[in-house]
């Protein structure tokens, strides 16, 4: 213990004798390792950390597919069917959206994002809300459930809020609970929810699929057994029919999981860039000391107090340009939080638990201690195994020696590389991003503006009343100063909800299954 001592103190005098080195060894791996630990934090959020379930490992989610493999939802009967008939789930639970609406009677009327679910969602799950109870199949229609953030954000976190009337679209709800806040489901935007009641023709059509079906598998059935017991139920209706069941975990991550296992890979090789510098100026410090160390050992230190020595001065260097890098990380992490629309970023799971935390300064010391390593353990050896007897005779120093001369050949060439290799995937998304911002979308976007209108079923339940509605709206809206011209759609141009879509005067494309 007393000589590590020793080494620490002289490796923070040495570096202090060099400034120059020292400041740019650290900031080098400090830029490293930040963006390591910044995307690390991204990837622990939303594709490590589980899920606030009740073991969530045996939660999938469960889909249709036509003879083309096209996923898509489930229709009533066949949810009824699959879930009475099944033996591979201890439960199985359907969530519906159209459950949202107009919250009015309190401040400003707001237009919440809500889904309607069957009785045993919440007991799926593992979740019990944190004020009142779920839904059992005796609630009526006009139950609803609040999630925490509607809770104190319109009702000002009030207690006593279970039982109590809210307005929704115009049509009176009774809260019978409110969600933790920790709590989520697909996305943070969905903030209410009600029960779901299928109606006699919905039961009676299974081409009407709009059920997202989730299910808690067996202790011991995989999820390829449950998918071969539903292709058989499937399939007792229609031969061309198919069934898809997937993890929960994979199955909401699977829109961002490539794009941050990328990002992951190129700040990598940043890391590894940064090591091959680090190794380069330790390898010329290293010839710079050759005589210091020979002289160490004609006194009688041995190659593995060197090493030794060299190893402590390497984990100083990584140590402290940790500690800037976990500074740079927590600055990085704020800014993206920051940057990063409110509505994307509420759409990604596990995006609220991103930042700085146990787990990632595990990552970000393992990280340090790893470079110090790979930066170090090289020029170390080299040093140590030179004859400190040639190094002592004059004119005899040599600046790297054949081995530090290959070994310097070898890091200039792998930085070139990765380099290379980072500067043409960067190239080449630059272009990506370019040709999409110049894509011509077949329409003018200039002096366009859009909103979004919600009429309430209570005040407008048949479809004349709504026609009649728009066309009101229509006519006073063209008649403002300015206005040359309005319509009604019922998604905007590529809108991320529109699958099907046709073009006036040319033949309707064919629909595939589950396009809406």
């Amino acid at each position: 213990m007393g000589s590590f001592a020793q080494d620490l103190k002289y490796g923070i005098r040495n570096l202090a004798r060099h400034p120059g080195f020292a400041a740019a060894a650290m900031a080098t791996l400090a830029l490293g390792i930040a963006a390591n630990t910044t995307v690390f934090s991204m990837v622990d959020a939303i594709l490590l950390e589980s899920l606030p379930y009740t073991d969530p490992g045996r939660l999938v989610s469960v889909y249709e597919t036509d003879g083309r493999g096209n996923a898509s939802p489930l229709s009533a009967p066949d949810f009824v069917d699959w879930t009475s008939s099944n033996h591979v789930f201890d439960g199985t639970a359907a969530v519906a959206f159209g459950g949202g609406g107009t919250i009015t009677g309190t401040d400003q009327p707001e237009r919440v994002l809500g889904v309607f679910v069957s009785p045993e969602f919440f007991p799926l799950l593992g979740v019990a809300p944190a004020l009142g109870h779920g839904f059992a199949d005796k609630d009526e229609a006009n139950a609803v459930i609040l999630s925490y953030s509607v809770w104190q954000r319109r009702f000002a976190g009030d207690p006593d809020i279970v039982g109590k009337k809210v307005t929704l679209s115009d049509a009176g709800c009774t809260v019978a609970g409110v969600l933790p806040r920790e709590f989520y489901f697909l996305n943070r935007r969905i903030e209410l929810w009600r029960p779901l009641h299928f109606t006699a023709d919905q039961l009676r059509h299974r081409d009407q699929r709009f059920l997202t079906v989730t299910a808690r598998l067996k202790p011991g059935v995989t999820s390829g057994q449950a998918q071969r017991e539903l292709l058989l139920l499937a399939q007792r209706s229609d031969k061309t029919r198919s069934a898809r069941v997937v993890s929960l975990r994979d199955d909401l991550v699977q829109g961002i999981r490539r794009t941050l296992l990328l990002l992951f890979g190129a700040v990598a090789f940043v890391l590894l860039i940064a090591v091959a510098n680090i190794a380069n100026l330790l390898l010329a410090r290293a010839a710079s000391r050759e005589k210091e160390f020979a002289i160490r050992a004609a006194l009688g230190a041995g190659r593995a107090r060197i090493i030794r020595q060299l190893l402590t001065e390497s984990m100083l260097v990584a140590g402290c340009g940790c500690v800037m890098g976990i500074l740079l990380a927590a600055w990085g992490v704020r800014f993206l939080v920051a940057v990063v629309p409110n509505e994307y970023r509420v759409a990604i799971v596990g995006s609220d638990r991103i930042g700085i935390h146990g787990a990632v300064l595990a990552f970000s010391a393992g990280l340090s201690v790893l470079t110090a390593l790979l930066s170090g353990l090289a020029p170390a050896l080299i040093l140590a195994a030179r004859n400190p007897q040639s190094s002592l005779k004059i004119g005899r120093v040599e600046s790297h020696g054949r081995g530090g001369r290959r070994l310097h050949s070898v890091l200039v060439v792998s930085e070139v590389a990765l380099t290379l290799v980072l500067l043409i995937g960067a190239a080449l998304l630059i272009q990506s991003f370019s040709r999409l911002q110049g894509v011509n979308p077949g329409y003018s976007r200039d002096n366009i503006l859009t909103m979004r209108v919600f009429l309430a079923d209570s005040r407008y339940p048949k479809p004349a009343q709504q026609v009649a509605f728009f066309e009101q709206v229509l006519r006073r809206i063209e008649s403002l100063p300015g206005v040359e011209t309005a319509s009604v759609v019922n998604y905007l141009p590529v809108d991320s909800n529109l699958r099907h879509f046709t073009i006036e005067g040319r033949p309707a494309s064919p629909r595939r299954a589950g396009s809406q």
